[in-house]
């Protein structure tokens, strides 16, 4: 399947589609929520995650701005 691909104006915040996520499990066909746009040299892409990953990333951002 491939990745979720609604657009982020579609989406209310907080929102989930089903869809891949892009944050490390690259599961398939579970819900997943917009992160935010991606760049890769001219290319751009929706970023999406799924709540296992969302929270792993989560926990990361807190601890990097030593908030834990």
């Amino acid at each position: 399947m491939p990745a979720a691909r609604c657009a982020r104006t579609e989406l209310a915040p907080g929102g989930w589609v089903t869809g891949r996520c892009w944050l490390g499990c690259e599961r398939e066909d579970l819900p997943v929520q917009w992160v935010g746009p991606v760049e890769v040299g001219i290319e751009r892409a929706d970023l999406y995650g799924c709540a296992d990953c969302l929270a792993r990333l989560r926990a990361r951002v807190l601890e990097e701005a030593g908030r834990r």
